[in-house]
């Protein structure tokens, strides 16, 4: 009987030296594994940093903020030439020269904010070429699609309108000086008043250089009422939105 209880004590203390041990086994567990979740919570951070700035945002002809220079860099107004993983080409519109950049430092020109009704995005404007080889400038009839605010440089005052002109349907960023109220005569921005492009008198190659804008998709509507008698009410047909 005595011998029965030391063997069962022995078990016990043994059973409680395993019980111990399993329990900082486990303990050092949920420790590595909280070690491994920090970490991967701090990866994840990093990604969605790189993912905020990253190349998916960025496409050609994307009016940007480019910082260049030693530190935190200086802003610059600047347009996408070509994205590449982590880095981007950029032209600079202050002189159209152009340099690689990580993505961290480039990132999406802002909205304009408050600007007049005329040029509110959607509205109809008249817009110049300023890269036309001819002179003097021609007024165009445009779209205005886009409107964007670049660092103020000198007498620059940063904003950036991307017009689609409405005979060729081709786009570009022009700056206040290029585009005018419809109808109006003599404006300020006139092209009397329009200096050289900078692109015209340096013969670089400007980045924004016309892009070919697609067409409308057709849409689906139902025919509720017809003048003519070409289909019943009910019919379907396909229209281009204007």
């Amino acid at each position: 009987g005595e011998g029965g209880g030391e063997e069962e004590a022995a078990a016990e203390e043994e059973a409680g030296g395993n019980g111990e041990q399993a329990a900082e086994e486990s303990e050092a567990e949920e420790a590595a594994e909280a070690g491994s979740a920090g970490e991967g919570e701090e990866s994840g951070g990093e990604g969605s940093e790189e993912g905020s700035g990253g190349s998916g945002e960025l496409e050609p002809n994307d009016a940007v903020v480019a910082r260049w220079g030693r530190g935190a860099g200086k802003p610059y107004s600047a347009v996408v030439r070509s994205v590449d993983g982590r880095s981007a080409v950029v032209q600079f519109d202050c002189d159209l020269s152009e340099c690689t950049l990580p993505i961290s430092r480039v990132s999406p020109m802002p909205a304009a904010g408050a600007l007049p009704g005329w040029l509110t995005v959607g509205q109809s404007l008249e817009a110049v070429d300023p890269y036309a080889s001819g002179r003097p400038l021609v007024w165009h009839a445009a779209t205005l699609l886009e409107a964007r605010r670049g660092p103020r440089e000198g007498a620059d005052d940063g904003l950036r309108l991307w017009v689609r002109y409405r005979q060729s349907k081709l786009g570009q960023w022009l700056r206040r000086r290029h585009v005018r109220e419809q109808g109006t005569v003599g404006a300020s921005g006139d092209s009397d008043a329009l200096s050289p492009s900078p692109a015209t008198a340096s013969g670089k190659k400007p980045a924004a250089r016309k892009r070919l804008k697609a067409e409308p998709k057709g849409t689906r509507l139902a025919v509720e009422r017809l003048s003519a008698k070409a289909a019943a009410p009910g019919s379907e047909v396909w229209l281009l939105l204007g």
